[in-house]
């Protein structure tokens, strides 16, 4: 990824969250997963609002992309510490946490046949989210069954 000016600003975490979920639309539905956003409509965050999306568009595709069709994605926005966060959680298979860390590498692809993609979407995310002063974490679920991404900005 070239490193182009970013342009920080007061950005909605809420209402781009919603607008990528809408523009994922048509692949959500062929799934049928059941995906919701809930959470802090009022939530500002200081980003660069074309970086903010295309790393929620990078997060919600490996979520779409690992949960199986019928399965549940769920989207959260709230406010710690003085961050905005997002928390991405699905009911895929998840990522060993002995791997989780290898996953934010060029390339790295946890193995998981029926999945294509190349091992690039959370290298890009770690970019971005660094780029914009802020963290990302993967987690293990409370169920127990799939992933919780956990972003966290500066709020505004």
């Amino acid at each position: 990824m070239t490193h182009q000016p970013i342009k920080l600003q007061s950005v909605p975490l809420y209402n781009v969250t919603a607008s990528v979920i809408a523009e994922m639309g048509n692949i959500i539905r062929g799934k049928n997963l059941d995906v919701a956003l809930e959470g802090d409509e009022t939530t500002l965050v200081q980003a660069d609002e074309p970086l903010l999306r295309l790393l929620i568009t990078n997060l919600l595709d490996n979520a779409v992309k690992y949960t199986p069709s019928g399965g549940n994605i769920r989207a959260n926005i709230v406010s710690r510490n003085g961050m905005g966060c997002l928390l991405i959680s699905d009911t895929g298979p998840g990522i060993p946490a002995d791997q989780r860390a290898a996953v934010f590498q060029q390339f790295y692809r946890v193995d998981s046949p029926h999945v294509e993609g190349t091992g690039l979407g959370l290298a890009i995310a770690l970019e971005i989210v660094e780029r914009l002063r802020g963290t990302i974490e993967l987690k293990s679920v409370e169920s127990g069954q799939g992933l919780l991404a956990e972003i966290a900005l500066p709020k505004i």
